[in-house]
């Protein structure tokens, strides 16, 4: 899939979620930002309209999520409420760098490793790291390569019904 010039968001428009922070740093953010969600706040539907670099994709299913993923450069998820982030991880499965806070990046995402964990409720932090990355095609291909095999090895289901097997037998 050629890659445009776009990051993306995938859950629900909330403030646990930290769409008021992506929203915030929309005007510095150097590239298109989509959001992918179900559910948007109210809130947030005229301040999503009012932003030029800002569309919202509502009701994707999922294999249109996987092409949207696989189309953009970055995943973020300012998030302050996770338990599992599953669209972390299907970031990362795609190949997606993220840039995402320490909720967001739970176990799976590394600092500098698969992208950038950026600190809670910081639009700053947010603007410039994604910034800095979309200036860096190497390090998104390093980063692409490596979310991939770290999905792969943590979360290929063969790999997980066998550990799952050996905890049980």
């Amino acid at each position: 899939v050629k890659k445009k010039n776009q990051i993306i968001f995938v859950g629900r428009g909330t403030i646990p979620k930290g769409l008021d922070i992506i929203l915030k740093s929309a005007r510095n953010i150097k590239s298109k930002i989509l959001i992918v969600s179900q559910k948007v706040d109210g809130k947030f539907m005229e301040q999503i309209k009012s932003l030029p670099n800002v569309r919202l994709k509502t009701n994707a299913t999922p294999p249109e999520i996987s092409h949207l993923y696989n189309e953009s450069k970055l995943f973020i998820l300012p998030s302050i409420n996770e338990e599992q982030p599953l669209s972390t991880i299907e970031a990362m499965a795609c190949g997606v760098p993220v840039v995402v806070t320490q909720e967001a990046a739970s176990d799976i995402a590394v600092n500098k490793i698969n992208g950038y964990v950026i600190p809670e409720r910081d639009s700053t932090a947010l603007s410039k790291t994604v910034n800095k990355l979309l200036a860096s095609p190497k390090i998104i291909s390093l980063m692409s390569k490596n979310n991939r095999k770290r999905i792969l090895d943590f979360y290929d289901k063969k790999t997980n019904f066998k550990m799952i097997a050996n905890i049980i037998t």
